[in-house]
């Protein structure tokens, strides 16, 4: 969280870059099964990245889309955060 915006490409990790307090950013994951699987997802460590989904099935060789949002209240302190998206699969 800063005072400007900007943003920072990687292909092993979500970077939403600098935010200003009270901003919201948007990343994109898409996820393709290799074989019929459930899916469970969550965001570890950073209360302000939320899910449109977090469970759901893919069926192999099926793809979805899944959208991350980072909503920063216009009090969030400054400062630099990590967390982790956790993807779990069970076998169906």
């Amino acid at each position: 969280v800063g005072t400007y915006a900007g943003f920072h490409v990687d292909p092993r990790a979500l970077h939403f870059g600098t935010l200003p307090p009270g901003s919201t950013a948007e990343h994109y994951v898409t996820l393709t099964a290799e074989e019929d699987r459930r899916i469970f997802l969550s965001v570890k460590d950073i209360d302000f990245i939320s899910l449109d989904q977090t469970s759901f099935l893919l069926s192999r060789g099926d793809s979805t889309t899944v959208r991350l949002v980072a909503s920063l209240s216009e009090h969030q302190p400054y400062g630099t955060y990590h967390g982790a998206l956790l993807i779990q699969t069970q076998s169906i």
